[in-house]
C-alpha cells in the first residue's frame, strides 16, 4: 500500500497561517504580563504557558509535513559545527556588547561597576535555553521566518546568507513582543540581536546555533545587570 503523503499547503496558505499564530502569541504575551503582575508567586506558571504556546505552535502547525524537522531547523545533524559558530561569534559580539553596556551604565545612570557572584547561575542558564531561548527561536526563526520566505524569497546575501525582509518583519514582530505589556522603550531593544538570531538560523539552516547564542546573550545580559550597583 502506498502511504498518504500530505500536500503541504500552499505559500499563500502557509503566510497567513504565520500570521495568525503570530498575531495569537503576541496578544497572549501582552496578556501575560499584565495579568503576571498580579499573579504574585503564580506569575511564573503564566509565562511558562506563553513559552509552551510558541513551542506547541510550530509543532503543531508542521506537524502533517514529512519533512518537519529539517522544516524547523531542529535536526540534529550539524550541531557541533553550530556550536562552533557561536563560539567565535560570541567572542566577537560578547565583549564589544560588554564594553557598550558599560558607558551605557556609568553615563546614563550613574552607576559602578562591582563585581558579584551570580547566584543561581545553573537555573539562569538552563531558564534562559530551555524556557526563553528555544520556544522564541523556535516560533520566531524555526517557524515564523521560514513561512514568510516562502512567499517573500530572499534576494540578498549578507555575509553569505540570503536574508530579506522575512527577516526585517520577523525582527520587529519579536521586539514588539518584547515590548508589549511593558512598554518600556529599551524593550524594543531585541531588534537587533534578531538579525545575528536570522542569519545563524539560515546559515545551514538549523535552529540550534541561534538557540545557544540567543541563550548566551541572555544570560550575559542577565549577569551584567547584577555587576552595575548604584554608588550609595
Amino acid at each position: 500500500v502506498t502511504p498518504i503523503i500530505p500536500r503541504r499547503p500552499s505559500a499563500e496558505q502557509e503566510w497567513k497561517t504565520a500570521w495568525w499564530a503570530v498575531i495569537a502569541v503576541l496578544v497572549s504575551l501582552t496578556v501575560a504580563k499584565h495579568v503576571a503582575g498580579f499573579a504574585g508567586p503564580y506569575g511564573s506558571y503564566i509565562y511558562t504557558a506563553v513559552a509552551a504556546l510558541q513551542l506547541y505552535l510550530p509543532l503543531y502547525l508542521t506537524r502533517r509535513l514529512p519533512n518537519q524537522s529539517e522544516r524547523l531547523g531542529i535536526h540534529a545533524s550539524g550541531v557541533i559545527s553550530e556550536l562552533k559558530t557561536v563560539v567565535l561569534l560570541s567572542l566577537i559580539v560578547f565583549p564589544l556588547f560588554a564594553i557598550g553596556h558599560h558607558f551605557y551604565q556609568t553615563l546614563f545612570f550613574g552607576k559602578v561597576f562591582q563585581f558579584k557572584m551570580v547566584t543561581g547561575l545553573p537555573e539562569l542558564i538552563l531558564t534562559h535555553t530551555l524556557a526563553v531561548a528555544l520556544p522564541e527561536e523556535l516560533f520566531y526563526r524555526g517557524y515564523f521566518q521560514v513561512a514568510l520566505e516562502r512567499k517573500w524569497k530572499p534576494q540578498r546575501r549578507w555575509f553569505g546568507v540570503r536574508m530579506g525582509w522575512a527577516v526585517v518583519i520577523t525582527a520587529a514582530l519579536f521586539a514588539l513582543g518584547h515590548f508589549l505589556g511593558e512598554y518600556n522603550p529599551l524593550r524594543l531593544g531585541p531588534f537587533f540581536p534578531a538579525f545575528l538570531f536570522s542569519w545563524l538560523r539560515s546559515r545551514r539552516g538549523s535552529l540550534w546555533g541561534a538557540v545557544l547564542f540567543h541563550a548566551g546573550a541572555n544570560i550575559l545580559g542577565q549577569t551584567l545587570f547584577v555587576w552595575y550597583t548604584t554608588p550609595k
